[in-house]
C-alpha cells in the first residue's frame, strides 16, 4: 500500500484539535474547561465592577467633603490663635498708653485708625 501524505493538506492546530476529538470522542473535558475559562472571566467582570463602583464612592464622598469644607464659612478661632501666637509683648503700647486712646475710651465715638490690621487687632484684643 502506498501513502498518499504527499498530497494532504498541512496540518493546522484546529484541524489537530479536530481529529483529536474525533478520534477520542470525548469533548466533555473540553466543554468543561471551556464553562470554567467562561465563569472565570464572568467573575473577573464582576469583580472589576465591584472595585470601580467602590472607587466612585470613595471619589463622591472625597469630593463632597472637599466641597463642604470650601462652602463653609472660616473658622475665626484659627486666625485668632495665629495671631495671638505671633503677637510680641509690649505692642502698641505707646499707642494704649497715649493720650488719643483715652481721650477716645472716655467717649462713645468712633476711633478710626490706618495701620497694619492684624497688629492692631491684636493689641486691642489684648488689652481690652
Amino acid at each position: 500500500m502506498s501513502c498518499s501524505c504527499k498530497n494532504a493538506p498541512p496540518l493546522t492546530e484546529l484541524s489537530a484539535e479536530r481529529y483529536l476529538t474525533r478520534l477520542i470522542g470525548r469533548t466533555d473535558i473540553e466543554d468543561a474547561l471551556k464553562s470554567l475559562d467562561k465563569l472565570t472571566n464572568e467573575e473577573a467582570r464582576m469583580a472589576t465592577a465591584v472595585i470601580l463602583k467602590a472607587t466612585r464612592n470613595i471619589d463622591d464622598n472625597q469630593l463632597r467633603e472637599n466641597l463642604r469644607k470650601w462652602l463653609s464659612p472660616p473658622d475665626p478661632s484659627k486666625n485668632h490663635n495665629i495671631a495671638c501666637a505671633l503677637r510680641h509683648e509690649g505692642s502698641a503700647k505707646w499707642f494704649f498708653e497715649g493720650g488719643m486712646y483715652h481721650d477716645w475710651k472716655s467717649t462713645s465715638s468712633l476711633l478710626w485708625i490706618y495701620g497694619k490690621r492684624m497688629s492692631l487687632l491684636l493689641s486691642l484684643h489684648h488689652i481690652s
